[in-house]
């Protein structure tokens, strides 16, 4: 990941069954005595994991020589001939996507009636990082948070919705972190993909999912929310002793608050980790690229604070954070806040500037649609603009206009 130093000790994790989509953990109590397995162009070395939506095998494509972790697809029920169709044509898109964190595809097919999906092989998640490492900074987590959320935009702007977000789904390696487990994925432009409720990880499912409801891209915002909420305070948002617990917990508890759990965290990103995770999808940031945009904001502030207190602090000082994971440096973050995204901040780095607040102005303008989304506000709301060294950002706002 990005945000680890190179001084930083990680030895491989031993995992569990529970596998996710390249994931190399092995199956529990799996004899080895069938592998390897030639099937088709591959060689199917051992099996890592299974779950609902599939069998996840490590294996190696033969003609290339390049080791992958395949996913065998488990059929749903249903019109299986238009799931096929469908999940080709989904497929082959994500196969085109580049982007440093997604994991890539490298091949989609059927062989002997089994639908597969081929891709980079990742040697660890988040999940199993945290449990071993313990729990994130706030510099590293919205270091972690601005690449997932910029992969998660790239998903959303092919019109991919991915809906199983969870940190067993999000993979790390040496200087990066990617989203994988693609076996869920929905167009959003298919009633069948968008209302089909029972779909995802329990303790990461948005409210919408759980109920049945519309799931839209918003749904995404919720789950890398939750799973934000896991990096930073080491437990699930919704505990409960089995899943229909946890299930109605999150369609019915009140969202927790990051700083309940560690107060050493930013109070802007506990209230940004509390938007995504709204129980209303559209109380939270409408898009992904928003929640980049607020990453930015409150990096900001965050680093403001941080050269404040070491002018107030005596050299060798520093201020504790809490967390047990190395960090990056600051000089790191402030390439990938300024000038290593695609995100245009149009910062405006004057003395004065630098002691605006995080939201540093908000516009009189308000808005019946999202300018960006076209989403419709609710009754009694209006969507106004937030400006923050030339970056704009939507919320959700009283009407006033007629008080």
């Amino acid at each position: 990941m990005p945000m680890l130093n190179s001084s930083t000790s990680m030895e491989k994790p031993q995992f569990d069954s529970r596998a996710g989509l390249g994931s190399t953990r092995p199956a529990a109590k799996q004899s080895s005595s069938k592998f390897p397995i030639n099937w088709g162009q591959y060689l199917i070395t051992r099996q890592l994991g299974s779950g609902a939506s599939g069998v996840v095998f490590q294996g190696v494509h033969q003609g290339l020589q390049r080791e992958v972790a395949i996913k065998v697809l488990s059929p749903r029920g249903g019109d299986l001939e238009k799931q096929k169709k469908h999940f080709m044509e989904e497929a082959r898109c994500m196969a085109q996507l580049e982007h440093p964190n997604l994991v890539p595809i490298y091949d989609v097919g059927e062989i002997g009636g089994k639908l597969y999906l081929a891709m980079k092989l990742m040697h660890g998640d988040l999940r199993q990082y945290i449990l071993d490492s313990g729990r994130f900074d706030t510099q590293t987590a919205l270091n972690v948070l601005y690449h997932l959320a910029g992969g998660l935009h790239e998903l959303h702007e092919q019109g991919i919705i991915h809906r199983d977000l969870s940190p067993a789904n999000l993979f790390y390696e040496e200087s990066n972190i990617r989203i994988g487990d693609f076996g869920f994925i929905s167009d959003p432009t298919s009633d069948e993909g968008v209302k089909r409720g029972s779909v995802g990880t329990p303790a990461y499912m948005s409210p919408e999912t759980i109920k049945g409801d519309y799931v839209d891209t918003r749904t995404d915002i919720y789950s890398l929310g939750a799973c934000m909420f896991f990096a930073l305070t080491e437990r699930r948002p919704f505990e409960g002793s089995n899943p229909r617990i946890q299930l109605r917990k999150v369609v019915n508890n009140p969202v927790p608050n990051v700083n309940d759990y560690n107060p050493a965290i930013h109070p802007e990103l506990s209230d940004l980790i509390f938007r995504m995770m709204s129980k209303r999808p559209e109380d939270r940031p409408q898009t992904a690229m928003e929640v980049c945009r607020d990453c930015q904001l409150i990096y900001s502030a965050y680093f403001e604070n941080q050269q404040e207190e070491k002018q107030n602090n005596s050299p060798g000082m520093g201020t504790s954070t809490g967390s047990k994971v190395g960090l990056s440096s600051l000089k790191l973050l402030q390439r990938v806040f300024s000038g290593g995204s695609s995100v245009s901040t149009g910062s405006n780095n004057s003395p004065e500037a630098s002691k605006s607040s995080v939201l540093d102005r908000e516009d009189s303008n308000s808005h019946a649609v999202h300018p960006e989304t076209g989403e419709p506000a609710p009754a009694g709301k209006k969507w106004r603009a937030f400006h923050y060294r030339g970056v704009v950002s939507y919320r959700l706002s009283e009407d006033t206009s007629h008080s």
